[in-house]
Order: structure tokens, then C-alpha cells, then sequence
């Protein structure tokens, strides 16, 4: 809802801290603190801009962040929240900050929806998206405007403290989104020397999010290249068993190639080695489920791209693995749903593969897309009626019933 109205009187911005801070300031100038303060003679009408008001929200999120709970918690107690707001108010001289931070309060829930009573006497900010953004604007306004924290301490304290926290990956993006383009390359580069074989490997996961933050790659070129290519490695990664005693080896292996090939996809899609790996993976790699996974980003990132839905129709009716070809059927219908040929193919698939899986799955996919068409009930009751097998003869049953009820 935010974007469409953004998107009414302009271009949405490109990146997302940019997106956050417009997002913010529509909202904050919807405060109306100084209407309420006319209404109270006793107290001082000073003008309180948007900026104030979102350097105020960011000292409460960095606020919240070094509590016990931290980010995860997204907890501050009625106290500490009037007090953050009554000190801000008594730096810009404000006449009675405290009667003012009252109002503030009460209008950041009840008229603003930032944040919300969370009951016993706390409050949270309602959408996460907020505190995480105010969270990282704190520490650029820290690192650039203050001059309090170094480059060398915003690599070592935030991020190398708090990497391996999910709960902190969308503030680290955002931050390195907000700074300087070299700056945020040796953010980048000090993440790709973090972790080893026991963290999965997600430090360099976490900085590809990171370098697609990044406001212009051309000024790290370098950097972009060396972590597309220690990412494509991890794509083809091996594990030994000495490796990692306490897990299982085909999961861990299978976990960390299918994040490889969406980290690839996502963050270098433009890269002009990027689809024919995929293409390539989609075809033949001995992994079932890295083959799933580059179907499907195929079908996400490239699905305009001539090769595209010829692969996936190829894909679909012969391959040899079932669940590539039920990959395959399911990407078709959501990428290429009108297209002439996919009511086709999902009706040869539910009449004539010769997996009952894939002709369960196309009967639910005809079932679920393609309800109005003239011949999917036709289809679906000859496999009620006639199939071999007793799983697809149930599950057409099932979704004539739940499709057809009325009929």
C-alpha cells in the first residue's frame, strides 16, 4: 500500500534504503504534533520536522538493538521510550519535552501506526521493515555524519559481530546500501574472510545480499568478480565426510549448492556466463534438487528469454527424473500460464506420463489454473474413471469435488 501511493506522484526509487526513507517521511509528516500542541496552551508549538522525527525513530531503534533481546526482541519499555524522545526534544530546546514526548507517543500509535502498545508497558515498531531501517540509518549517521565509529569498527564491531545473526542480515544490507559504493566494497570484501566449513558458508550468502545493495558495482569490479566466482564455486562444492562429523553430509552439500545457484541467478543475473549455467544445471546435474532450483530460477529470472520456455517444455515431457519434469510443469503454469502450449502439455502429462506423481501433479495444476476451460472436467473425470493407479484416480476425485462441487 505504501509503494502504490509513493508510486502515485513518482518513480519508486531503485534501492530500498532510499525506499524506507520516503516510505518514513510519508508517514511522518502525517504527524500532527503541532496541532496538538496549539490545542494545549501550556505547551510550546516549535516546529518539529520530518528529520527530526526520524532521527528520534532511528536513536529508538539503536535503542533496541543493544538491549539484552536485541533486534529480535523488537521490545522497548514506556520508559525508555519517553526518555529517548523527552533527551532528543531537550536537544533541539524544545519547551516542555516532556509533556511533548507524551503527545508523540500517543500519536506514533494511535494516528501514524509506527509503533504499537504491546501491552505490560512496551511498545514495538509494526512493521519490522522500520526498525531495521532506523537500526542501519543510526549507524551510517554514526559512521558518516558523527565521525564516531571507523570504517575498520563498522566492519569488526557490527558486522563481524553480528553476521551470523539473521536477525541482523537485513540491517547489514541496508547499511552497506546507505554508504559510499568502495566503502561498502571493503564491507564486502572483509565478509568474504569471515566464517569457514561449520557457518554453511552464509558469510558469503550474506555478502552477495550485501553487493546488491551496493549503489554503483562498476567502482568494485574486482570485488563483484571474486565473489561471483567464489559463489559459482560453491555451486559445484563437495564435502568430505571428515569435514563435518554431526551432520548429514548429502543435506548440508545439497543445501549449500541450491543457495549457490539463487545467489548466482539473483545478484548477477545480467552476467553474461548466468543463463547458459543455468540452462546447463536445468539439464543435466547429477543433483535432482539443484537441477529443481535452476528451473525455477530460470523461470523467474529469464522468463522472456527465447531458450527459456522451450527448455522448460523439453524439461517437462521427457526427462528422465519425475521431479524435474513436475519442477518443470509447475514453473510452465505460473510463468507461462496463457501461453497456447501449457494447457497442452498439462493435459498430455495428466493422461500419459508414466509416473503417477507427475500425472497427480498436472491433475492439480489443470484443476487449480484451468478451471474454466472446456476440457479440464473431461480430463478429470476419464482419470477418476480410468486411471491405472489409485493415487491419481483420489486426487482427481478430490479436486473434482473441491473444483466442481456445483457442477
Amino acid at each position: 500500500l505504501m509503494m502504490a501511493i509513493l508510486n502515485r506522484n513518482q518513480e519508486l526509487p531503485r534501492d530500498r534504503s532510499e525506499l524506507y526513507n520516503q516510505s518514513s517521511r510519508l508517514l511522518l509528516h502525517q504527524w500532527d504534533v503541532e496541532r496538538t500542541l496549539l490545542e494545549d496552551n501550556r505547551l510550546d508549538p516549535k516546529t518539529i520536522d520530518y528529520q527530526d522525527k526520524q532521527q528520534i525513530l532511528a536513536k529508538v531503534a539503536d535503542f533496541m538493538q543493544s538491549n539484552q533481546a536485541g533486534l529480535a526482541g523488537n521490545l522497548i519499555s514506556a520508559e525508555d521510550l519517553e526518555r529517548i524522545i523527552f533527551d532528543e526534544l531537550k536537544l533541539r530546546e524544545v519547551t516542555n519535552p516532556r509533556a511533548v514526548a507524551k503527545v508523540m507517543i500517543n500519536q506514533l500509535r494511535t494516528r501514524n501506526f509506527i509503533l504499537c502498545f504491546m501491552g505490560a508497558d512496551y511498545y514495538a515498531f509494526v512493521h519490522r521493515t522500520f526498525l531495521e531501517y532506523f537500526c542501519a540509518r543510526e549507524f551510517v549517521r554514526k559512521f558518516e555524519k558523527k565521525q564516531e565509529i571507523s570504517l575498520e569498527q563498522l566492519k569488526t564491531e557490527v558486522f563481524g559481530k553480528h553476521w551470523r545473526d539473521e536477525y541482523w542480515h537485513e540491517v547489514l544490507q541496508l547499511i552497506v546500501g546507505m554508504i559510499d559504493s568502495q566503502k561498502g566494497g571493503e564491507i564486502i570484501e572483509y565478509l568474504m574472510a569471515q566464517g569457514a566449513v561449520e557457518d554453511d558458508f552464509n558469510n558469503l550468502f550474506l555478502a552477495g545480499d550485501c553487493l546488491s545493495e551496493v549503489r554503483n558495482r562498476y567502482e568494485i569490479k574486482s570485488t563483484n568478480i571474486g565473489l561471483l566466482n567464489r559463489v559459482k564455486d560453491l555451486i559445484h562444492y563437495d564435502l568430505n565426510s571428515t569435514d563435518n562429523k554431526y551432520r548429514d553430509e548429502a543435506n548440508l552439500v545439497r543445501d549449500i549448492r541450491t543457495k549457490a545457484v539463487v545467489a548466482v541467478a539473483t545478484h548477477w543475473q545480467d552476467h553474461r556466463d548466468t543463463l547458459g549455467l543455468l540452462k546447463k544445471l536445468a539439464r543435466s546435474d547429477t543433483d535432482l534438487w539443484v537441477r529443481a532450483t535452476a528451473i525455477e530460477q530460470l523461470a523467474k529470472s529469464y522468463k522472456d528469454h527465447r531458450d527459456t520456455l522451450g527448455l522448460l517444455k523439453k524439461l517437462a515431457r521427457s526427462d528422465t527424473d519425475l521431479w524435474v519434469r513436475v519442477r518443470a510443469i509447475e514453473q510452465l503454469v505460473q510463468s507461462y500460464k496463457d501461453h497456447k502450449d501449457t494447457l497442452a502439455l498439462l493435459k498430455q502429462s495428466a493422461r500419459c506420463d508414466t509416473d503417477s506423481e507427475v500425472r497427480v501433479r498436472a491433475i492439480e495444476q489443470l484443476a487449480q489454473g484451468y478451471k474454466d476451460h472446456q476440457y479440464t472436467l473431461a480430463i478429470l473425470e476419464q482419470s477418476a474413471r480410468c486411471d491405472t493407479d489409485s493415487e491419481v484416480r483420489c486426487r482427481a476425485i478430490e479436486e473434482l469435488v473441491k473444483a466442481y462441487k456445483d457442477y
